[in-house]
């Protein structure tokens, strides 16, 4: 969580938080969302990218 407050300083594991769709969008804007993506394609399952989101990313089309 560390990392991600870095990039998301608001960040809060609440309903309301979570609910809102502009952290999604600040997260995603200016080419990030491509570069996690890539990032943690290439670590592959057994390395720090714990959940495999990538590949939701890749099967919802969304790179």
């Amino acid at each position: 969580m560390t990392e991600l407050l870095k990039h998301l300083p608001s960040f809060k594991k609440n309903k309301s938080f979570l609910s809102s769709r502009r952290w999604v969008e600040t997260l995603c804007k200016e080419g990030k969302l491509q570069k996690a993506y890539s990032k943690a394609k290439s670590l592959g399952a057994e390395a720090q990218s714990y959940s495999n989101l990538w590949r939701a990313v890749e099967y919802l089309g969304l790179i």
